[in-house]
């Protein structure tokens, strides 16, 4: 199954990709910045994470280009030449409650509180693994560190606990996307399916075990509700309100697309999912879906998206970098 993900994945970034079906709202261009190499200080139009800081400076992901952070004005990038940073490829962000920058590569972790940087690899530290998928901060400020292959690390800021298929309740150790409910519950998407970590005890939810869509799993996200929604790489949507499953695709709802790269909330409770043809806004009653036709998106192939402090929605992709002002 694994080999299978790899082997799409590479046939994607070859080929085109045939359009789907579209629940327009004709968008004005004044709701829609976009930003690129060519008009902002992005260094690269690939993006491929986004997060936002406690100030709402956005911090940007580029894939082997470092880290970019724009504060409505001014953009600063990070690099292994300019920077201590561990590595320039880039492929997670996340911001923890001391407002500190963890940055997580191919080839270790890296934090930033604004003017210091530290490290972290296997050889210096607990970390499972250098390869890092996903991060994710609790509510009681612990980094988790979803790794390539390798499973799952937890640092307390002292300690570091290893948690991997073999040795606890981990459905699978190629994680791709965790998230943290209000409960403090760390849900964790893997390609072998889904599971849910109360501090003592995992809970794991499968195709077989459950309703859920598809084990393969891209991104998990928790909204104001304490829903969680689950992204899969070619199946579509799966939300689990904790007793109950509902699915949507593109054939029995208005997603844009089933192959879905990231889901974001917002803070009316609407949820965004980026996919490899279009954005759509699901607002638990309807659909709202954009594409590089019909609004300011530099892509239709979404790689992040991130909500700031004024709920605007930033929306990373292969070919830039797009704000939408959220109304």
């Amino acid at each position: 199954m694994k080999l299978n993900y790899y082997l799409m994945l590479i046939a994607f970034a070859f080929f085109g990709f045939i359009g789907c079906k579209d629940t327009n709202k004709p968008q004005t261009e004044e709701e829609w910045i976009t930003y690129t190499e060519s008009n902002s200080g992005l260094v690269s139009n690939y993006v491929s994470c986004i997060a936002v800081d406690n100030n709402n400076n956005i911090w940007i992901g580029n894939a082997n280009n470092g880290v970019v952070k724009f504060n409505g004005s001014t953009w600063t990038n990070y690099t292994e030449s300019n920077s201590e940073l561990i590595s320039d490829d880039v492929q997670s962000i996340a911001v923890d409650n001391n407002n500190n920058i963890w940055v997580g590569t191919r080839d270790g972790l890296s934090k930033f509180n604004g003017s210091t940087w530290i490290n972290y690899t296997t050889s210096n530290s607990g970390l499972i693994d250098n390869w890092i998928t996903s991060i994710a901060v609790d509510n009681s400020n612990n980094v988790w560190i979803g790794t390539d292959h390798a499973g799952l690390s937890k640092f307390n800021g002292s300690t570091w606990t290893s948690y991997t298929k073999s040795n606890s309740g981990l459905v699978d150790d190629w994680i791709r996307s965790i998230t943290v409910d209000n409960s403090n519950n760390v849900w964790v998407g893997t390609l072998d399916g889904l599971s849910k970590f109360n501090g003592s005890t995992w809970t794991s939810y499968t195709k077989s075990n459950n309703e859920l869509i598809s084990n393969l799993i891209t991104n998990v996200a928790v909204d104001n509700n304490n829903n969680v929604w689950i992204g899969t790489w070619d199946s579509g949507l799966s939300k689990f309100n904790g007793s109950t499953w509902a699915s949507y695709t593109n054939f029995n709802s208005g997603l844009v697309d089933d192959w879905i790269r990231s889901i974001a909330v917002d803070n009316s409770n609407n949820v965004w999912i980026g996919t490899i043809n279009g954005l759509s806004k699901f607002n638990d009653s309807t659909w709202t879906n954009y594409t590089k036709s019909n609004s300011g998106l530099n892509s239709d192939w979404i790689t992040s998206i991130a909500v700031d402090n004024n709920n605007n929605i930033w929306i990373g992709t292969i070919e830039g970098l797009s704000k939408f002002q959220n109304k």
